[in-house]
């Protein structure tokens, strides 16, 4: 099986994007015809890997506190969901604050996830060299985003 798992409907990405990676999936509105290839299939590899990182880096954090609070349905609900969305809440954390520094209007291109996927989707061994959670951090405040 090769990931990124596509995922064509008619509902994920918003309009503007063409497409949207959640943990090992990647959705598109396009049709089942169209297949990720190459560049677009590494951007889309490197996201992936990056919220495999902030899943467990979300795990080791979240689960103590489920375990400390004697796995109340609110602790496991706060740890499911932390899994789950990890690299959505650290993706719009980040967008967030890049929204508010110069350059405006191109937070989505400036933040570290977006910069480090553009910057190595040409590369076909990045993520073997990648160090984990480094990779993307590294990016941080870098302006020197190659996107297209």
């Amino acid at each position: 099986m090769r990931f990124p798992i596509e995922v064509h409907n008619k509902f994920i990405p918003v309009s503007g994007f063409s497409w949207m990676t959640w943990l090992v999936f990647c959705f598109t509105r396009k049709p089942k015809d169209v297949h990720l290839e190459g560049t677009t299939r590494r951007h889309e590899l490197v996201h992936v890997v990056q919220q495999g990182e902030l899943s467990v880096l979300f795990t080791v954090i979240l689960l103590p506190i489920a375990i400390h609070f004697s796995f109340a349905w609110w602790a496991w609900t706060l740890v499911i969901l932390g899994i789950l969305f990890a690299g959505w809440i650290c993706y719009g954390i980040s967008n967030a604050i890049e929204f508010f520094c110069p350059p405006f209007g191109k937070s989505y291109y400036y933040t570290c996830w977006e910069t480090e996927a553009y910057n190595h989707e040409d590369d076909p061994g990045y993520l073997r060299r990648r160090i984990p959670i480094w990779g993307s951090l590294k990016h941080i405040p870098n302006r020197l985003v190659r996107h297209k």
